[in-house]
């Protein structure tokens, strides 16, 4: 995107950390005038943390679907875990 800041911020991952990328359409996924959101998206990674990446992106679109009440997404949705070994 021209003109677009990005900040770099290094983090340290230790084995058995999970990454999640993620686009717009799942915390802006919406039922009515609400929007799933970040901390929502925070909430379940949290509460799932134990669970294996393949499962856990499963429960999240099941998670998403039940909230929107919808099984279908109005924007654009990518989702990738990542396990560190």
């Amino acid at each position: 995107i021209p003109d677009t800041d990005y900040t770099e911020s290094p983090i340290q991952l230790t084995s058995g950390d999970k990454v999640f990328l993620f686009t717009d359409g799942i915390v802006e996924a919406a039922c009515g005038d609400e929007i799933y959101g970040e901390a929502r998206l925070m909430e379940f990674l949290q509460e799932n943390r134990g669970k294996a990446v393949p499962q856990l992106i499963d429960n999240l679109i099941d998670s998403v679907n039940t909230f929107t009440q919808s099984e279908h997404f109005e924007d654009d949705v990518c989702l990738v875990g990542l396990n560190v070994l």
